[in-house]
């Protein structure tokens, strides 16, 4: 069996059931911010949701940078990689994932891609914003210009045939029965 291989196909099914669990976990957060009118909460409080949604975030964009990396290396899944790039962009994507990821080096006046600061901005339905901010709305959640809403929603609808593909990927690489037995 082939490590390598055997490796990667179980990563690209795990890094795709954590672009579900990352996106239902802000959804969530999101959702309790607007239950419990975070303005009558005390300012502990705000800061401690505040950066429990960064970090989820942040997580959020790594799994699915991650699942996209991993997905990438099987020609089985092409056509799911061609959806994600017609409906969401691999290249927002992927900015996204290594903007949020390396910050710093874009808003610090000395950051090593300072000068790439205009692609960092943007405005998006009115509002402007930067690879780090999120606009979250009952029917939006942007990270960035990546709409994460509609992300988790594809791959929810994708999850069994991405797990089917798995299956019938490490069914090939295990040895013949056959072969065992000998």
């Amino acid at each position: 069996m082939e490590v390598s291989k055997t490796f990667a196909i179980m990563q690209s099914y795990w890094w795709a059931q954590a672009v579900i669990y990352q996106g239902e976990r802000l959804f969530t957060l999101f959702e309790n911010e607007i239950e419990t009118d975070i303005l009558n909460r005390g300012y502990e409080e705000y800061q401690q949701i505040r950066i429990i949604t960064m970090m989820d975030e942040h997580f959020f964009a790594i799994a699915l940078g991650k699942s996209i990396d991993y997905l990438q290396l099987f020609s089985e899944y092409n056509h799911i990689i061609s959806d994600i790039d017609k409906l969401f962009s691999l290249r927002n994507i992927h900015n996204l994932r290594n903007k949020r990821e390396h910050d710093d080096e874009y808003l610090y006046p000395n950051g090593r891609n300072v000068n790439k600061r205009p692609g960092f901005e943007f405005v998006l339905s009115g509002h402007s914003g930067d690879m780090t901010s999120a606009y979250v709305s009952p029917t939006v959640y942007y990270l960035g210009n990546v709409e994460i809403r509609s992300i988790v929603k594809y791959y929810k609808n994708k999850i069994e045939e991405i797990r089917s593909i798995y299956d019938t990927v490490i069914d090939s690489l295990l040895p013949d029965q056959d072969d065992i037995a000998e």
